[in-house]
């Protein structure tokens, strides 16, 4: 019987995410690693996180970083993850957290252009 078929993100376990994180990450299985996004559970997540090897802990903030940028509409669900890598101590090196960076000064430089672009749109709504 697989991890997988077995794993239910609302019923995770840090024991069971551990698992599935190390296999997910090791093996590059990205349905693995979805289904592991998918616990909310700061609790479990944080002790999880812990847990796995540093590496790993590297390359999943790297992946969790991809996905944002991919899908910004998941913020809320990948800023805990986010957080929550940050704070398990194991980002040591300033090199791990450049494809963050980068991607927070991206969406920073684009806002005045957006809120330029909704002073407009709000203009030309109160002229109809």
């Amino acid at each position: 019987k697989s991890p997988l078929s077995s794993f239910s993100s609302k019923k995770a376990t840090t024991e069971s995410l551990v698992n599935i994180l190390s296999q997910a990450l090791s093996s590059g299985d990205d349905a693995m690693l979805e289904l592991s996004l998918g616990v909310r559970d700061k609790r479990v997540i944080a002790l999880s996180l812990k847990e796995l090897d540093a590496n790993l802990v590297s390359l999943l903030l790297t992946k969790v970083t991809s996905r944002l940028s991919h899908r910004p509409n998941r913020a809320s669900e990948l800023c805990v993850w986010i957080s929550l890598l940050l704070e398990s101590g194991k980002i040591h090196e300033t090199q791990q957290l450049r494809p963050l960076r980068n991607l927070l000064q991206e969406r920073v430089e684009s806002f005045p252009h957006l809120l330029q672009l909704e002073g407009r749109l709000s203009i030309l709504a109160a002229m109809k």
